[in-house]
């Protein structure tokens, strides 16, 4: 990670009165900034090596009117010695994470009713030497940048032979997933009843011969083994990573982990006295990418061209949606079905979902 210049901080005040909570340190993981650092250097340099070797700063984006020491956003600079200079602006919705973080030890303290809104403010100040400086850590691992590794394709191949799903024109890199992938998931889902379970998503990241655009194709999916299941929570163990990277390495196919799957048992959540009418208007009906589901595409899919899949069990029918990194920030996406059998339905395309809340914990009333 590169070292940072500058320290930041949360001005939170109460929603409803405006009454200053304070002022606390942020605890912000800049690893996605970095990365889609990299990665809009691999999209414009379209040389992966250069790209992974980088090096890579971080700055704060000053407020337009406020200006300093109120921040909007993130510049982040690629350079290296023989490429253009390239820059990458991170809206000011990647502090959110950290600011939801801070809230909650605010009601954990009693300063904040749980449910109570606030907002925020981000500040930076400039780091002094002593206060940018670490001790030595004879046990720090040293990350070793690693290319992407880029398969020869075609994206005109690739759409005519597909159907867009969700919504395809937000800027991101196409996502190509094969509906025998789809039907997989979907039956784990009809199997898994009122539990969730997952699967690790594999396949490769392509270069367009014609165009050189980026774009990803999901090869197959790989049911995740040795997870903690549960009705509102799945966890992927040591054992589950060390299983699908033993079933990737079978298949001798260069193909790589580039996401994962899951799935809410939404109908389950609901209170068996509702009635039908109030059943389609569950608020469990509207499918969400739960903290949990945040913090495992932080820690195990950080590269930007990861992706999520998700499969939320209502009773208005099978709701897909996907996820992935947009800016640094996790938001929905839409994608592509390879190879759509017309004759059997496509899950219900979701507009809009809902991203680091976990409305499972809301009470049901019938």
């Amino acid at each position: 990670m590169p070292r940072q210049s500058f320290r930041y901080f949360f001005d939170m005040s109460r929603a409803k009165s405006g009454a200053l909570l304070g002022q606390f340190p942020a605890k912000l993981d800049f690893v996605p900034a970095a990365e889609w650092g990299r990665f809009t250097a691999l999209c414009r340099w379209l040389n992966p090596k250069s790209a992974a070797e980088a090096e890579i700063h971080i700055q704060p984006l000053w407020h337009a009117t406020a200006g300093a020491p109120y921040v909007e956003g993130l510049r982040v600079t690629a350079r290296t010695d023989t490429m253009p200079t390239i820059t990458a602006d991170i809206p000011n919705s990647f502090f959110k994470p950290g600011a939801m973080r801070i809230g909650d030890a605010l009601v954990d303290q009693k300063k904040l009713e749980s449910g109570e809104l606030f907002t925020y403010a981000v500040l930076a100040f400039p780091a002094s030497d002593d206060q940018g400086a670490r001790a030595p850590d004879p046990l720090e691992i040293e990350d070793v940048p690693v290319p992407t590794a880029l398969t020869p394709g075609s994206i005109n191949d690739e759409l005519e032979r597909s159907i867009a799903f969700g919504d395809v024109g937000s800027g991101l890199i196409p996502v190509f997933v094969p509906q025998g992938v789809i039907d997989e998931v979907l039956a784990l889902t009809e199997r898994a009843k009122n539990v969730e379970v997952g699967a690790v998503l594999i396949g490769q990241m392509h270069q367009d011969r014609s165009t050189q655009e980026l774009f990803l194709k999901v090869t197959a999916q790989i049911p995740a083994r040795h997870t903690l299941s549960e009705s509102t929570r799945l966890s992927f163990t040591a054992d589950t990573w060390a299983a699908a990277q033993a079933a990737l390495d079978l298949r001798r196919s260069a193909e790589q982990i580039v996401g994962f799957f899951h799935n809410h048992p939404a109908r389950y959540f609901c209170n068996k006295d509702c009635s039908p009418e109030a059943k389609e208007q569950c608020p469990f009906n509207t499918p969400f990418f739960s903290r949990a589901d945040c913090d495992l595409h932080r820690v195990a899919f950080w590269q930007p061209h990861c992706i999520a899949l998700l499969v939320t069990n209502t009773f208005s029918g099978m709701k897909l949606t996907m996820y992935g990194w947009d800016r640094a920030v996790i938001t929905q996406r839409g994608f592509h079905i390879v190879k759509p059998d017309t004759a059997r339905p496509l899950p219900v395309v979701e507009a809009a979902s809902i991203i680091g809340t976990d409305i499972h914990e809301t009470s049901c009333h019938p």
